[in-house]
């Protein structure tokens, strides 16, 4: 990032990183998924989440007309969804959804979720080497910051983060994933722990190179669209 957008976004980190996570906040609202993603599954090329957020809500649509932790609160906001566009197109859709090599529903989203597990645990492990994320965290103060979800939400949602960041409370990732698909989260464990281990067998040809796809593609696209949001005023 350029300097000066590096230090808006620093300086408002706990804004960031909330609205980062925020994108999920229906986990805890019971909120239709579309409501805070912006686009119906599975995701298309024509009607990107990104431009449906800004339509939608035009007064958001210039960073320097906003307070500086809601204009970082929504660079994390678009930061989420272009990872979960991306995930969908390099990773979900192509070496799940359409495989064909799942024999049945669950089967596919035990293996799915279960990689999704692993992540999250590698994700984990970084995040406790980087000690400012929980006083960041714990700084982020809502303030209307999203016509979607709510103050109330937002805390809600900071405080959960907070707990789990600060063992408070386990990490909920597999029972979340587990209780959607209806089966045991000891199974998407499994997955996780083989996929750890280097003993796992992927169903998916292709798999490793799908995620690294992912990893390059995820980082350049939300990248440049924090960017255009704070260059353009619009999208």
């Amino acid at each position: 990032m350029p300097e000066a957008l590096r230090t808006v976004l620093q300086a408002e980190a706990g804004a960031f990183l909330l609205g980062a996570t925020a994108v999920d906040v229906q986990v805890l609202t019971g909120q239709a998924r579309a409501e805070t993603h912006f686009y119906e599954f599975p995701p298309r090329e024509e009607a990107r989440a990104v431009p449906t957020l800004l339509a939608a809500y035009p007064t958001l649509a210039d960073p320097h007309r906003l307070p500086p932790d809601q204009a970082a609160y929504l660079s994390g906001y678009l930061n989420h969804l272009i990872w979960d566009e991306v995930w969908a197109w390099e990773v979900y859709l192509p070496c799940y959804l359409y495989s064909g090599q799942f024999p049945t529903r669950q089967e596919r989203a035990i293996h799915h979720n279960g990689l999704r597990v692993y992540l999250d645990h590698q994700a984990e492990a970084i995040l406790h080497t980087w000690p400012e994320v929980v006083p960041w965290l714990v700084s982020a103060e809502p303030r209307q910051w999203f016509p979607v979800t709510d103050d109330a939400a937002l805390c809600r949602l900071r405080d959960w983060l907070v707990a789990q960041l600060t063992g408070r409370e386990p990490v909920e990732t597999a029972r979340i994933f587990a209780e959607r698909g209806k089966f045991p989260p000891e199974r998407l464990e499994e997955v996780a722990q083989a996929i750890a281990a280097g003993t796992y067998v992927s169903p998916v040809p292709g798999l490793w190179e799908a995620l690294a796809r992912y990893e390059t593609r995820g980082a350049q696209e939300s990248r440049q669209t924090v960017l255009r949001y704070w260059r353009d005023g619009a999208l």
